[in-house]
């Protein structure tokens, strides 16, 4: 282990008969810290973005200002994409139910919330993905022909219980399972 992690367990898995079963991913517990560092880093970008903006509201707004939108748009977007990243690291939460031949993944982070419910069946592969440096540590499975990633920084060991158990309720007893 490259990175070693003493967070507290995030993950926890319910086995129940018939082969269901329940995962829960909690929040990162360093949520105060996240939610300082975006505070200080939206007061960074507005004092920056302070001269570009008001070069916008001058009369007459002149041509060497113009330059400016390409530069304001580009710092916005970066902001808007790390304010979502941000989101989701400080008050993320995914409940995964595999039940009666339905996989239903719902993933919450304050107002933002998507649900993926589709048959079990259609699941192909599912396999713990967990780099040399531990900072990304999730479960993939395929589904539809296309790549899915259920939870974010998970501990090593959480990661292969989360995939070991999902892969359980997922398939047959018989079948076997397909390689990613």
């Amino acid at each position: 282990m490259m990175f070693p992690s003493n967070s507290p367990r995030r993950v926890s898995v319910r086995q129940q008969q018939l082969g269901a079963a329940i995962a829960h991913i909690a929040r990162h517990n360093q949520w105060p810290m996240y939610i300082i560092i975006w505070g200080w880093l939206t007061g960074g970008l507005l004092v920056f973005l302070y001269f570009p903006i008001a070069a916008f509201f001058r009369n007459p707004l002149s041509t060497q200002e113009i330059v400016l939108i390409p530069f304001t748009a580009l710092i916005l977007f970066c902001f808007v994409l790390a304010a979502r990243i941000g989101m989701w690291r400080v008050f993320g939460v995914e409940d995964i139910v595999v039940e009666n031949g339905r996989f239903s993944w719902t993933r919450t982070a304050l107002f933002w919330r998507r649900k993926l419910e589709l048959p079990a069946t259609e699941i192909t592969a599912m396999r713990p993905s967990t780099p040399w440096h531990d900072l990304s540590n999730r479960v993939e499975f395929i589904a539809h022909g296309r790549l899915y990633r259920i939870g974010d920084m998970l501990r090593r060991d959480e990661a292969y219980e989360l995939a070991d158990a999902l892969t359980r309720a997922v398939k047959p007893p018989n079948e076997k399972e397909t390689p990613l």
